[in-house]
């Protein structure tokens, strides 16, 4: 294979990866999308079809005549093809994992951290590890200095996850492998507000009376057991305890632990939303201002 051909097959796989993240984001705004995002789609969609044009002259990509470029079958079996010319595992199973802006509401500290120390080789942590009981009991300065921090390590990490929607791979053989869900609808239970610094509300070790969100991916049944420690703000009850006990949008890294008689249970490493203005915020180079009126004076 050419570096020409690898090259432009690496382009068409990650244009497509962030062609469905922008569809994503579409969806999620509806009629109040920014103009960024669909003038992005639209050129996206236009670099696509250049690409899969190269492709075929070289004779390395059969043309899809009878669907667009936008639609999902299309970017399916388009990625499908050029899997099929690679030499590594299909992506539908394992793939690295990319930092995106995230508004975090849930941080595991002392199982990320303790990745991190082993990933980097360093303890370099803003924060004494040991003292943090809670995140919300933190000094200002340091809530932030965690979270700096927190955001700069996972820029940097980039492990090899997998799809929980793909049942394939809920098995016990994936036990300690990290998976991600993106944009994923949760239920929520036995969570109640506890404000970081009383005594904590007690955990049971039985996820019938412990805070959790839960979800199905057909019969079986996924668990993220919660603790309260670790969820970054008071505000961040209110996503974790919505009205109608369902949660949209929420994304994240997980480790799957046990997997027994229809019920797979997951450590999250972080829970959080995805920040679209960060992400976009780079786009306008408009400066804002405003012209103070006389009457204002």
């Amino acid at each position: 294979m050419s570096y020409q051909q690898d090259d432009i097959k690496r382009l068409l796989i990650n244009h497509n990866r962030r062609l469905q993240g922008l569809k994503e984001k579409k969806a999620l705004y509806g009629l109040e999308t920014p103009v960024a995002i669909l003038t992005e789609i639209q050129d996206i969609e236009i670099e696509i079809q250049e690409l899969q044009a190269e492709l075929v002259k070289i004779g390395q990509f059969k043309e899809i005549e009878h669907l667009p470029i936008a639609s999902d079958n299309a970017q399916i079996n388009m990625e499908r093809q050029i899997v099929d010319l690679e030499e590594e595992p299909s992506p539908k199973k394992l793939r690295v994992w990319q930092y995106r802006p995230l508004a975090i509401h849930y941080l595991n500290v002392h199982r990320l951290f303790a990745i991190f120390a082993e990933k980097f080789s360093s303890n370099n942590f803003p924060v004494k590890l040991e003292k943090v009981n809670s995140i919300r009991e933190l000094a200002y300065d340091e809530y932030h200095a965690l979270m700096n921090f927190t955001n700069q390590m996972l820029k940097r990490w980039n492990p090899k996850v997998l799809n929980p929607n793909n049942s394939e791979n809920l098995s016990i053989e994936r036990l300690g492998c990290v998976f991600e869900f993106s944009f994923a609808e949760f239920r929520t239970k036995n969570i109640r507000y506890w404000d970081g610094k009383t005594s904590k509300p007690k955990m049971y070790g039985d996820i019938d009376k412990d805070p959790h969100l839960y979800c199905y991916e057909g019969k079986l049944k996924i668990y993220l057991p919660l603790n309260y420690s670790w969820i970054t703000t008071d505000t961040a009850f209110h996503n974790f305890r919505p009205r109608n006990g369902t949660i949209r949008g929420f994304s994240g890294l997980t480790i799957l632990k046990n997997i027994d008689d229809g019920i797979a249970v997951f450590s999250p490493l972080f829970i959080g939303t995805h920040n679209f203005m960060a992400e976009f915020g780079d786009l306008d180079d408009t400066i804002r201002s405003f012209d103070m009126l006389p009457s204002w004076w």
